[in-house]
């Protein structure tokens, strides 16, 4: 418990942190993620990165992409 919480959820919350990291900066595939990142099949990462960031890796990817088509974007000031 040196990082204040068990063992399992340290190493769980780095998983879902680094599949986050590789859903937004890369082009990898949501299956080859799940792997890479050590959960043991989509469903999986999906729970743990719903519990986690409210939200889905697919949702996420398509936001992601979403953000990156518009590149010469500026925010709105009013």
């Amino acid at each position: 418990k040196r990082f204040g919480i068990p063992p399992h959820a340290y190493i769980q919350q780095r998983r879902v942190e680094r599949a986050r990291q590789l859903i937004l900066n890369s082009d990898l595939a949501l299956k080859e993620i799940v792997f890479s990142t050590g959960f043991y099949d989509q469903s999986h990462m999906t729970k743990s990165f719903k519990r986690t960031f409210d939200t889905t890796p697919t949702a996420l990817r398509r936001a992601a992409s979403g953000l990156r088509a518009l590149p010469n974007s500026s925010p709105m000031v009013d």
